[in-house]
């Protein structure tokens, strides 16, 4: 009767050192929060798009946007358009810091989500799956609406 209950005793106390351990994982998790997301439609058969929404950092620790990936394409990267000697220009960004507190908008003209190579054209009204992925907080997918030209609520 001793050796169950000693095993219980281990077992309860392994699996809460596993609980403990995974605290600092979930609470940054929770400390990102990432809404408005949506996506251009594609114009005719283009390979690309643009995706765009905006990653708040709730905590009390910096994270780092390393990836970002979604099914409807065979690739997804971190952009940034700069405007250098009067020209547009996109910049792939490695990776995107996100202070505690800090808010940041992926958004027409600046950063965003470049998608190559569509698998098929994006209509309006329809969602896809974006995942972005973070050193602290991991994955988080959200569902983002495929919206018009000149449609950036």
């Amino acid at each position: 009767m001793y050796r169950t209950v000693l095993a219980a005793t281990c077992i309860i106390l392994t699996g809460g050192a596993a609980l403990a351990a995974d605290a600092p994982a979930a609470d940054a998790r929770a400390a990102i929060v990432v809404t408005h997301a949506w996506v251009r439609a594609s114009l005719g058969q283009s390979p690309t798009t643009a995706a765009y929404l905006r990653i708040e950092n709730r905590g009390a620790t910096e994270d780092r946007l390393l990836a970002v990936a979604t099914p409807a394409a065979a690739t997804a990267h971190l952009h940034e358009s700069v405007a250098k000697d009067g020209i547009m220009r996109m910049q792939a960004v490695n990776s995107l810091g996100i202070k505690p507190g800090q808010s940041i908008e992926l958004a027409p003209g600046g950063l965003h989500i470049m998608m190559m190579g569509l698998k098929s054209p994006l209509k309006v009204g329809q969602t896809i799956p974006v995942k972005v992925r973070f050193e602290g907080a991991g994955e988080i997918e959200v569902d983002a609406e495929v919206r018009g030209l000149d449609d950036a609520r």
